[in-house]
């Protein structure tokens, strides 16, 4: 019998906390300031003690259920684990750009060699791990985000008392609402925009449609497996696709064994609509010059 004081199933404030952090990351910018110094170790200190309590919470669930192996008291567990990786994720992210970010903060003169290496080397970091950072706050703040109620179906409306109508005489019936719908001529129809694509990007979903693609965490990153090598994708391929919501990841496992990339519903109706995807068009091999030939000699 399962102990009658287990652990809380529910997270509250948790999910509104890391809301909270990406809410604030939006409306303050990274530039090369000392608010965004701020606002990067300010993050890194939220995001550090939200991992904590997560650690905290799968400890404590993973002892109760160690007590009583109950195979429904593992989900919390299973579920703070998952929550923890892309917290440490995003937690890794900030890291990397707190680097350059107090680097290009140093009172180097504008203009000279070191000042504005010192912006690229940001930039390209700003590029590389931002969406990764609003990636993983969003897969942790959907972790432990407690599930809505169902809806309640609405109550079936009752069929109002039909009453004799003013044109329901001489043969002439009033008209239907369907009648009536006939005279405003033809209704538009509502079709779903689909994202544009370009050819790899239709090649990888075409290939992550056909193949087990997984993704998982490897020396702090992650990268891709099981596609074949004739057509293979970066990870920032897959980004740009889960950012159009064409590609989303397995949860049923965790990033540490792999998670397998499947195409939401928006994804499989614009690989319809494409078709095939065209082959990518092979790189011309350059041309040697044929030396003349030699003359012999006897």
């Amino acid at each position: 019998m399962p102990d009658s004081n287990p652990p809380p199933l529910e997270y509250p404030g948790l999910s509104d906390a890391i809301d909270a952090t990406i809410q604030d990351l939006l409306s303050h910018p990274i530039d090369i300031d000392h608010a965004s110094v701020t606002t990067v170790t300010r993050h890194i200190n939220q995001v550090s003690a939200l991992l904590a309590r997560v650690a905290d919470e799968a400890h404590a669930h993973s002892d109760h259920t160690r007590r009583h192996p109950e195979p429904d008291l593992w989900r919390p567990t299973h579920i703070l684990s998952m929550a923890s990786v892309s917290l440490a994720e995003a937690l890794s992210g900030y890291t990397k750009i707190l680097a350059p970010l107090t680097i290009a903060c140093e009172p180097t003169p504008y203009g000279t060699v070191d000042d504005a290496m010192d912006r690229i080397d940001l930039h390209e970091a700003v590029d590389e791990h931002l969406p990764v950072i609003h990636r993983a706050l969003a897969e942790a703040r959907d972790h432990v985000k407690p599930d809505a109620p169902a809806p309640q179906p609405p109550p079936a409306p009752t069929p109002p008392a039909k009453a004799a109508a003013i044109g329901d005489v001489h043969g002439h019936p009033a008209p239907t609402p369907s009648d009536a719908n006939t005279h405003r001529g033809p209704q538009p129809t509502t079709h779903q925009v689909l994202p544009k694509l370009n050819e790899a990007q239709h090649r990888a979903l075409q290939t992550i449609a056909k193949h087990e693609i997984v993704v998982h965490l490897s020396k702090h990153k992650l990268v891709l497996g099981g596609h074949p090598g004739h057509h293979r994708f970066t990870m920032p391929m897959v980004e740009a696709l889960e950012a159009q919501e064409l590609v989303k990841r397995s949860k049923a496992t965790s990033l540490f064994v792999g998670q397998r990339l499947l195409l939401t519903s928006t994804g499989k109706q614009a690989l319809d609509a494409l078709g095939p995807a065209p082959l990518p068009t092979p790189a011309s091999a350059p041309v040697r010059p044929v030396p003349p030939p030699t003359a012999r000699t006897r």
